[in-house]
């Protein structure tokens, strides 16, 4: 029991913010003690047989990285007999941070050093230690009627001092995501793609879902962190990506897109997250790296991974629904610039999925599915068009539509046919608008040049 008790003394030196420098060598002492571990696995397993057991993780390592997360869940209490000697707060936080800042740094560069030799079990029990990181902070008062109501709202009525004391702890909350709970996620992501063909059919859903839980908590900070994450995650290993592994990030974004879409009533960082959201979707869908890299591709011998993508589409179709509604019911909110983004971007991500599918050659099982949906929400996307009244709304899907019929001209001529037969009533109809942009007249004239050309009514 000697290295055990040895770390945990030297968490009780990391965590005093009284004595900095103190604190920082206490943990590169419990640093030490990793190198202590990995030089002497003898002295903890005893015989190979308990080597194998686990006794090496029980007895040595578990040990020193437990405590490292126990340095950063750590909080002393403000009433405690520490904040009774601390005056400065800003001294007070900034010595906080620090430690913890230091020991997560600790905590994954020995993960990254060792961690070839653990063992399976052994990293599911780490990133259950990681994973407390994040919801080691709990709402002032969780579960009250206090903590249930806005401190800004009419009906919440508390005395100066609690409502003082409220909004101190809100301000600390926003800090430890804005940076500890930030720090742990790219660290986290860091591991992953270090042992990825390990960890991906061991962990991967617990990691996707603590994405999501950042993505839940309303921080912008957090939430862009958490996508950017899982398109690093995604950019780094997509060529060691299992079939199962593609549909699990799939059926993830289809999730958070649900999870994240926002209406009339939602604020704007709501909002702005939600665009976040969408705008990862689509570059992790359609891929930035040639055809290899796009989760559409080569479906045909994925069926599943074929409806995941569908169900990804029904969750952007959703979120164009709320974004229509919302745009008619917030004429004069603050938000409807970005309420009228969340429409256009999500029809754009569903559109482009089905356009993808529809384009890929070793899709033909699901052909005649991908042609009926892309042809309706085509013709949905115009009839909505000639709906719009707002300037900013018609130019905003006047650019999207010309751009869509840009890339419809360069279909190959059966496919071309087969689109525009079924879209031409509702070309005439946008051509004989007044509303429509001199572009988009433009772009509609060259398809109908085509449709001319290709039926023999005028002259190449």
């Amino acid at each position: 029991m000697f290295l055990q008790d040895c770390v945990k003394c030297l968490s009780e030196y990391a965590c005093n913010q009284l004595q900095l420098d103190i604190a920082m060598e206490a943990i590169q002492l419990i640093r030490r003690c990793a190198k202590y571990v990995h030089d002497h696995i003898d002295r903890f397993s005893g015989d190979e047989e308990d080597r194998e057991g686990g006794r090496i993780w029980i007895r040595g390592w578990f040990p020193v990285l437990f405590e490292l997360s126990c340095i950063i869940n750590r909080q002393v209490n403000k009433k405690g007999v520490l904040r009774s000697f601390v005056k400065d707060d800003c001294f007070y936080y900034r010595s906080n941070l620090d430690i913890r800042t230091r020991s997560l740094t600790i905590l994954f560069d020995i993960v990254k050093q060792y961690g070839g030799s653990f063992e399976d079990n052994w990293w599911r029990d780490l990133f259950g230690v990681v994973f407390r990181i994040f919801a080691s902070r709990q709402p002032l008062g969780s579960g009250s009627s206090v903590a249930s109501t806005p401190v800004d709202s009419p009906h919440h009525h508390v005395q100066p001092r609690e409502q003082q004391q409220q909004r101190r702890q809100q301000q600390q909350d926003r800090e430890w995501m804005d940076t500890t709970c930030n720090h742990a996620l790219y660290a986290a992501t860091d591991v992953f793609n270090e042992f990825f063909s390990r960890l991906q059919p061991l962990l991967l859903p617990e990691l996707l879902a603590q994405y999501q839980w950042c993505l839940s908590r309303g921080n912008e900070q957090l939430s862009r962190s958490a996508l950017a994450c899982l398109e690093n995650l995604s950019a780094t290993n997509r060529h060691l990506m299992t079939a199962e592994t593609e549909r699990l990030v799939v059926h993830f974004l289809s999730d958070v897109v649900l999870a994240t879409a926002t209406n009339a009533e939602s604020g704007r960082v709501a909002v702005s997250i939600h665009l976040e959201v969408l705008s990862a979707t689509g570059r992790l869908v359609r891929g930035g790296g040639g055809a290899d890299s796009s989760f559409v591709a080569n479906t045909d011998a994925d069926s599943e991974r074929h409806a995941a993508l569908m169900q990804l589409v029904d969750s952007l179709l959703v979120s164009f629904a709320e974004g229509a509604d919302s745009v008619q019911k917030a004429l004069e909110n603050a938000a409807l610039p970005l309420l009228i983004r969340q429409e256009t971007m999500a029809f754009e991500g569903a559109l482009s999925i089905l356009l993808e599918l529809y384009h890929d050659q070793l899709a033909e099982t699901h052909r005649s599915e991908t042609q009926a949906r892309m042809l309706n929400l085509l013709s949905d996307g115009l009839s909505h068009f000639l709906r719009t009244t707002l300037k900013s709304q018609r130019d905003a899907w006047s650019d999207l539509l010309a751009r869509t019929f840009e890339e419809i001209l360069n279909f190959p001529d059966c496919k071309f046919r087969q689109t525009v037969c079924v879209l031409y009533p509702n070309v005439c109809d946008v051509l004989a608008a007044h509303t429509t942009s001199r572009e988009f007249r433009q772009v509609l004239c060259k398809v109908l040049k085509r449709v001319g050309h290709m039926y023999g009514i005028t002259e190449e």
